[in-house]
């Protein structure tokens, strides 16, 4: 009638629960830690309770089975249950240690995980800070008609606004759209191109002076004057 370990049977699991625990609430780490908890108490108490919640013998019957007195029987049986409540609280405080441990060390991946959110945060705030910078000094500079010359060059003929007269005889001349292919002409190229006169080529070295190619303009003209500001050459 030897019984080495205790099968895992539910319904046995079950009561015992009920018995050591003294709730329904079960659980597969908790009805585990139970079944641990009995096959670590000696041999005759672990039958005790087999016998008691598993085959549903009396403590009669138990008595004769092992052949000792009911009062014995009853006192393995509650010495068992007292015992197996000491086993599975302290299984139960390691499983919640490791469960502590564990949780530990979820929040520790967490916090460096925010940590390493919160460079890339400061990160994103310091290139947008630069960008909102470089926004406001570039409005700055377009509100004060002070853009580099350089971001002129690919400017079509429409954007600088020339006069009808002006515009219709550099489209003729083919090749010439942007400021870059008016800064490849001379004053041969304008001389020999039709219909720019006097006026129209002052118009055009009033335009391009106004945003920033002087050097050019006094390649085409060595005499040139200025008149003062042509308005804004994007402006429509």
């Amino acid at each position: 009638m030897k019984l080495v370990e205790i099968p895992v049977d539910i319904r046995f699991a079950y009561q015992i629960f009920r018995e050591v625990v003294g709730d329904n609430n079960y659980g597969d780490m908790h009805i585990q830690g139970v079944l641990d908890s009995v096959n670590a108490l000696k041999e005759r108490s672990r039958l005790v309770l087999w016998y008691t919640y598993a085959e549903g013998m009396t403590q009669g019957e138990l008595s004769e089975e092992f052949g000792i007195s009911r009062a014995r029987v009853g006192q393995i049986f509650y010495s068992a249950i007292d015992e197996l409540k000491e086993k599975y609280i302290s299984k139960m405080m390691v499983v919640s240690k490791e469960e502590i441990g564990q949780l530990k060390a979820e929040a520790t991946e967490t916090m460096e995980t925010t940590k390493a959110l919160l460079v890339d945060l400061n990160t994103f705030k310091r290139n947008t800070d630069e960008l909102l910078e470089g926004v406001n000094k570039l409005s700055e500079l377009i509100s004060n008609k002070h853009i580099p010359s350089s971001w002129y060059i690919y400017i079509s003929l429409e954007e600088l606004d020339f006069s009808a007269r002006t515009y219709n005889a550099l489209k003729r001349r083919s090749g010439v759209n942007t400021v870059r292919d008016l800064l490849r002409m001379n004053r041969e190229d304008f001389e020999l191109t039709r219909n720019i006169g006097r006026g129209s080529l002052n118009e055009i070295l009033q335009k391009m002076y106004s945003i920033g190619f002087d050097s050019w303009v006094l390649s085409i003209n060595p005499r040139f004057q200025p008149s003062g500001s042509m308005g804004d050459p994007i402006a429509k």
